[in-house]
C-alpha cells in the first residue's frame, strides 16, 4: 500500500499488526511469536508522481517498465539486488538482520530513484518535497512480473480547473502541469483526482489482474469523464458497476456511491447492479442487467448508460 501521509502509513501498519496478532505463528528457531515487519509493504510517497526512464523513444508507462527491467538496463544489477534482498527479508526471522536488509534495500532504491526522478526537475522546483514514488523500484518484485494481482482503494474526490493560477484545492500549479502532461487518458477540462488515481491504479495491474475502487457516480455519465471511460473501454474489461441509491458520504455531497471493478483480460460482458440501500446490496435485494461493453463505444462520449430491470 502507498500513502502520501506518513502518519497514515504508520496507522495502517499498526492496524494491520493489531488485526494480525491473533494469527501469529511461532518461529521455528526460537518458539517465540513474531510480528511481521511491514516496512517494505506499506510505503510513503506520492503515488501520482513518478520518475521516468530516460529514453527519447519511450512515452508510455508500460514501455518504461519493460526498459527498467530489460537485460541491457544500466540498473539491472541494482534491480536484481533489490529483488534478492526482499526475498531474504521475507524469510529472515531475526529483527536486527531485517533492519540491516532494509537499509541495504533503501541504498539500492536511492540509486535508481535518483536517476528516474531526474526528469521531474522539469516540473518541480523541489522534487524531494513532492515525494515521487516509483512502483517499479519500491515493488520491483511485483512489477517485474507484470504488475499487481489486485489494486483496491478509495481515492480523494477533489475536482478543480486545469488552468494554472486558479483554485486547486491544495494542489500546486506544478502538479497541475504535471497531471495534464502525464495523465492524458483522464485529465479533461477539469482535473478530477479520482479519475487520475483510477488511471494510475489500473495501469499497475498485471494481465488478468483486477481493480476495484469506491467512487462517486459522476464517471458513469459525467461530461468531463469521457477520456477515462474511453481509457477503460479500450484497455480493460468492466466486470461490474455497482450503483447505490443511498448516499452514505458523511463529509461531502459528491454524488451517489458506486463501485467500479475492472480486470485486464479479454472479457466484454459487464454486469451492472443497483441497490436502493447498502443493506439491500448486502442481502442481494438488487436490480441488475448484463451488457457487452462495446455498446458504450457507440455512445456519444462513451457514456455508461445503465438500464436496470425491475
Amino acid at each position: 500500500g502507498v500513502d502520501l501521509d506518513e502518519k497514515a502509513v504508520e496507522i495502517a501498519k499498526l492496524n494491520l499488526l493489531l488485526r494480525g496478532i491473533e494469527g501469529l505463528q511461532e518461529t521455528g528457531n526460537t518458539g517465540k511469536k513474531m510480528l511481521p515487519n511491514l516496512s517494505l509493504n506499506i510505503r510513503c510517497g506520492n503515488t501520482l508522481v513518478s520518475g521516468k526512464y530516460e529514453d527519447e523513444e519511450t512515452e508510455s508507462e508500460n514501455s518504461q517498465l519493460s526498459l527498467i527491467f530489460d537485460k541491457h538496463s544500466e540498473h539491472k544489477s541494482n534491480i536484481k539486488a533489490l529483488i534478492e534482498l526482499k526475498d531474504r527479508f521475507y524469510l529472515e526471522e531475526d529483527n536486527d538482520k531485517k533492519d540491516d536488509i532494509i537499509n541495504q534495500v533503501h541504498k539500492h532504491e536511492y540509486k535508481i530513484n535518483k536517476y528516474l526522478n531526474k526528469n521531474l526537475e522539469d516540473y518541480f522546483d523541489d522534487v524531494e518535497k513532492i515525494k515521487p514514488f516509483n512502483y517499479e523500484v519500491a515493488f520491483c518484485e511485483v512489477m517485474k512480473k507484470g504488475g499487481f494481482d489486485c489494486v483496491i482503494g478509495n481515492p480523494p474526490y477533489k475536482m478543480f480547473s486545469r488552468v494554472t493560477g486558479t483554485d486547486s484545492k491544495g494542489y500546486s500549479d506544478e502538479e497541475k502541469i504535471y497531471f495534464n502532461k502525464v495523465y492524458r487518458d483522464s485529465a479533461e477540462y477539469k482535473l478530477s483526482m479520482y479519475a487520475i488515481f483510477s488511471n494510475k491504479a489500473m495501469s499497475l495491474m498485471r494481465t488478468n489482474g483486477r481493480f476495484g475502487y469506491i467512487l462517486p457516480d459522476s464517471y458513469i455519465l459525467g461530461f468531463y469523464f469521457s477520456k477515462l471511460r474511453n481509457y477503460i473501454l479500450s484497455n480493460f474489461h468492466i466486470g461490474r458497476i455497482v450503483l447505490l441509491m443511498e448516499d452514505f458520504w458523511e463529509q461531502a455531497s459528491v454524488g451517489l456511491p458506486s463501485i467500479l471493478i475492472t480486470s485486464k483480460d479479454e472479457g466484454k460482458i459487464m454486469k451492472c447492479i443497483e441497490a436502493l440501500t447498502v443493506n439491500e446490496f448486502k442481502t442481494g435485494q438488487v436490480r441488475n442487467f448484463s451488457i457487452n461493453q462495446n455498446y458504450y463505444r457507440k455512445i456519444e462520449r462513451n457514456k455508461f448508460r445503465l438500464f436496470f430491470s425491475q
